[in-house]
């Protein structure tokens, strides 16, 4: 967005001055507000908070979060103090979704300034809110713990009146909001705790605003999955294993598998598959990166038990050879095929000789008692055709898993 050349403020050192002791009260309200509020747990929590100083025109919602990052880090992407500047770009890009457009106005110290934003509205009938806020960063050390704050409070200059109203922008006000980092002295994380206060002016409603300022704090949340998927590209290049991230935005984990032939943890998804002729067919199978490569025999992936470790007596103590599964097994000619089951036939040794039906007397019965009959000969009709189906289809041959196995084959 283009800004007139007079919208650029200047500041005398009186207001510099006032911006100052603005800024650093700011602060000290922020770290207050962070303090009473304790959120557990690495999960994202929200709560909204009772109205600052009793203004019920202004919303204010706390988050916290634990980051798999250091201080450091924060810091250096935050103030766009890295080598890369795609980094910062991206941590833009994938945090900040709720600003339609930023300026820096003036740069009053290397830790203060004066900036412009424009939030976007979640409400189709809720116009876009802009800001003007003084921006303060400071390093401190509380209660023996090292925390960096980010502070902003909304300001009024004479250089920045509102815009045009042609740009259907209305101007709200930002009250001692911002982020504050606190590193754990051992796990090697950061508590971050994001606070706002917000008057969204206008004569929209609470109920259209809450929404937006909801997406607001949830920035929380999309930092926390940028710093996880950075987090875990780090870990790459250490952890022996196919295993990667899928998706950037949601952080979401593959689902795990076994490599046919060492058994190491593979992703079907992210891995290659091979071409492999199996008695059942020609058989894609999931890999590890050094099994795909390597020569092997396909006989070895014949659908059986694999072991899942080495044992020390392996090569003296040869083992007998496995039961075969019931697939594999010969049957013989006297056999019975019923759907996917193969059984031996079952002869009966007892003749009955058969029974002469009785003859049936007319008897006049009610209309109730003549379903009641029909009803109990065809439970018994339904229970001999249970016990007969019990006696033909036999359940598939079984056995016990030696001690050293935990886990099947995919039968093919």
């Amino acid at each position: 967005m283009r800004f007139r050349p007079d919208f650029y403020p200047s500041v005398s050192p009186s207001q510099h001055e006032h911006l100052r002791l603005l800024a650093k009260k700011s602060v000290a309200d922020l770290l207050q507000v962070a303090a009473t509020y304790d959120g557990l747990g690495a999960r994202t929590r929200f709560e909204m908070l009772p109205p600052l100083h009793g203004n019920p025109d202004v919303q204010s919602i706390c988050g916290t979060v634990t980051l798999q990052a250091s201080l450091e880090d924060i810091e250096a992407i935050m103030q766009c103090h890295v080598a890369n500047t795609a980094e910062s770009q991206a941590f833009a890009k994938t945090v900040e979704t709720h600003v339609k457009a930023s300026a820096l106005l003036l740069q009053l110290s290397p830790s203060m300034t004066i900036n412009w934003a424009m939030i976007e509205s979640q409400s189709s009938v809720m116009r876009h809110r802009d800001f003007v806020y003084v921006q303060s960063r400071e390093h401190k050390v509380i209660n023996g713990v090292d925390t960096w704050v980010s502070c902003t409070h909304s300001v009024k200059i004479d250089g920045c009146p509102p815009l045009d109203a042609s740009l259907e922008l209305v101007r709200g006000g930002l009250y001692a909001s911002g982020y504050v980092f606190s590193a754990h002295p051992s796990e090697g994380t950061v508590r971050a705790t994001y606070v706002l206060s917000v008057d969204f002016k206008g004569r929209t409603p609470h109920a259209w605003t809450s929404t937006t300022l909801k997406n607001w704090c949830h920035a929380l949340s999309r930092m926390q999955s940028f710093f996880d998927a950075r987090h875990v590209g780090r870990l790459s290049s250490y952890v022996r294993s196919d295993m990667e991230v899928k998706s950037i935005k949601d952080v979401a984990y593959c689902h795990k598998d076994n490599c046919r032939i060492c058994g190491e943890v593979v992703c079907p998804s992210c891995t290659e598959k091979k071409d492999v002729a199996l008695p059942s067919g020609v058989r894609k199978l999931a890999m590890c990166t050094v099994c795909l490569h390597s020569k092997f025999e396909p006989e070895k992936l014949s659908p059986r038990l694999r072991q899942s470790r080495s044992w020390p007596d392996e090569q003296n103590n040869a083992r007998p050879p496995r039961p075969q599964r019931w697939s594999q097994a010969r049957v013989s000619t006297d056999a019975l095929d019923i759907g996917d089951f193969t059984v031996p036939r079952s002869r009966s040794l007892v003749v009955h000789p058969p029974v002469e039906p009785e003859p049936v007397v007319a008897v006049v019965v009610a209309k109730e008692r003549a379903t009641s009959h029909r009803r109990s000969r065809q439970r018994s009709v339904d229970h001999a055709s249970y016990e007969e189906m019990q006696r033909v289809c036999q359940p598939r041959l079984s056995f016990e898993a030696d001690g050293d196995v935990d886990l099947f084959d995919k039968v093919f």
